[in-house]
């Protein structure tokens, strides 16, 4: 059918070559009349137009796109509009329509809906319910005890010391540059007293009984001066190396 309107309308795309292309097909309105059985007739008048890489919600679950056209109705079900909400990249790329040009969105945090609102007390719910995780529990211990030093010179309380815990964190990486990001960004690890970083596959057999090498040991420790360690479970000395924490 697209091939055939592209000849009917040539004429006129040679007379406008420099506005229309002839590999474009115009779109023209099309009607015909479906026979049902028993005395029912239908009449269907549409544009012969296919959506291009059009796809149902549910066919849309584990995709990922940059641009999303999305069809949305406020008789939709909030999981059907969070999966098609999540498909796309960026929200720059996302945007809404439906056939009534309606512009409000029904499934927002204002919403009355009973799913809605089920969805939204049960996250009320987990937030003051807590789950208590390992992560949570080491980031207390490290807490405990901690004190405040007043520093004179500043007139400022700038410095914490700990009292009754000694804490370790060790640390197992490849390298210590490409992962220093990671560790300044760790909470545990930076409430530590001693840092001891091992690297794997640093030498071409293992150094450690744990196939691990360790290279270094950080403490936050002013008292502990620079002098060599002897690890339980090493068979080699690395060095203790003191380092100014700033808080």
């Amino acid at each position: 059918m697209g091939q055939l309107c592209r000849v009917k309308v040539k004429p006129h795309v040679m007379y406008k070559r420099d506005v229309l292309d002839l590999k474009w097909t115009p779109i023209v309105t099309r009607a015909a009349n479906i026979s049902l059985g028993g005395n029912i007739k239908c009449r269907r008048n549409q544009f012969p137009v296919v959506s291009a890489s059009a796809i149902t919600i549910h066919k849309s679950q584990g995709g990922t796109f940059d641009e999303v056209v999305f069809n949305y109705d406020k008789s939709q079900q909030i999981q059907l509009v969070y999966v098609a909400l999540s498909r796309v990249t960026s929200i720059d790329g996302l945007y809404l329509t439906n056939d009534k040009d309606d512009f409000k969105f029904y499934h927002g945090r204002g919403s009355t809906a009973p799913t809605v609102k089920d969805i939204r007390d049960e996250y009320d719910r987990m937030a003051n319910h807590r789950l208590p995780t390992l992560s949570m529990q080491a980031r207390a211990f490290c807490k405990r005890d901690v004190l405040a030093e007043r520093n004179e010179d500043q007139g400022g309380y700038l410095h914490r010391r700990r009292q009754l815990i000694l804490i370790v964190s060790a640390f197992n990486a490849q390298s210590l540059v490409a992962h220093a990001g990671d560790i300044e960004s760790d909470n545990i690890l930076m409430n530590s007293d001693y840092m001891v970083f091992g690297f794997n596959y640093a030498q071409t057999s293992p150094t450690t009984l744990g196939n691990t090498t360790i290279d270094c040991t950080f403490t936050r420790n002013i008292n502990v001066d620079i002098m060599p360690y002897v690890s339980y479970f090493t068979y080699h000395r690395p060095m203790l190396n003191k380092i100014v924490v700033e808080y």
